[in-house]
């Protein structure tokens, strides 16, 4: 009777042990991603004279939003704005695997430009042959994660090759006259239940910057992508016990084996 008792208690106390550490999943409820290749915001307030506004884009767009699978892209052969920007092909991609149900899932984006060329002020040169940029958010409630970045080839200023090899968030390139320039332009937000990334893999913003008798005012952003994802816990998840929990419940059936063995030989 002592070890029907014993063995009673052990496999009781692993049972709750084991529902205690089975949990450990979630819903990944909602995400969305979404990116494009260019975009040109520019205004120019000649002396005396009204406004005069040079836009281009957002251009080679990209998005989704989840729950619901989805895989987006859209491209471009070229962007030109006269005077200050060419380019060759554009591509941009968007896509998520959340679909509702529970474990870890992901969302990304990416948007990649080539051959770009920019100009500003006369003064201001910008090339580079490929431009790209990368945004996925992964993981599951309480172990969300961010990655992505810019990876920048043959980058150019003013003529004078610019160095990009292992390139990190928010490198600063130029800040002169009232022109700011960023490599990898990063914005990232990670909590338990929600994360966040945005990464412009270049950004110009213009604050006043004179030309002449003009003031240049405004920004320009090259292949620019974002993700973000938010989960819950979720009570519907398949329990799966922890490898400890399952140590546990074997050291108890070897205990109450061992003291059955005991009693017999006795």
């Amino acid at each position: 009777m002592t070890n029907r008792k014993f063995a009673l208690g052990v496999l009781t106390a692993s049972a709750l042990i084991v529902g205690l550490y089975s949990s450990a999943h979630a819903d990944v409820i909602s995400g969305s991603s979404s990116s494009y290749a260019e975009a040109v915001d520019l205004a120019v307030t000649p002396l005396g004279l009204p406004l005069l506004s040079i836009t281009s884009g957002p251009l080679a767009t990209a998005s989704g939003t989840a729950p619901g699978s989805y895989s987006q892209s859209g491209s471009a052969l070229s962007a030109s704005v006269l005077g200050v920007l060419t380019t060759g092909l554009l591509d941009a991609n968007a896509s998520s695997n959340i679909d509702g149900s529970a474990g870890a899932k992901s969302a990304s984006a990416d948007a990649t430009v080539n051959n770009l060329g920019i100009t500003l002020l006369g003064a201001l040169g910008i090339t580079a042959d490929t431009i790209t940029s990368t945004s996925t958010v992964s993981g599951d409630d309480g172990a969300l994660s961010t990655s992505g970045g810019a990876t920048i080839t043959n980058l150019r200023l003013n003529g004078a090759p610019v160095l990009t090899a292992g390139l990190l968030p928010n490198t600063p390139l130029l800040n002169l006259g009232g022109i700011e320039v960023i490599l990898d332009a990063q914005s990232v937000s990670d909590t338990a239940d929600s994360a966040s990334i945005s990464n412009d893999a270049i950004e110009i913003l213009i604050d006043n910057a004179v030309a002449g008798l003009d003031l240049l005012n405004g920004s320009i952003v090259i292949a620019e992508s974002e993700a973000e994802m938010a989960a819950t816990p979720s009570n519907n998840a398949t329990p799966v016990p922890e490898p400890g929990a399952l140590l546990i419940v074997a050291s108890g059936l070897f205990g109450v084996a061992f003291a059955s063995r005991r009693k017999r030989a006795s």
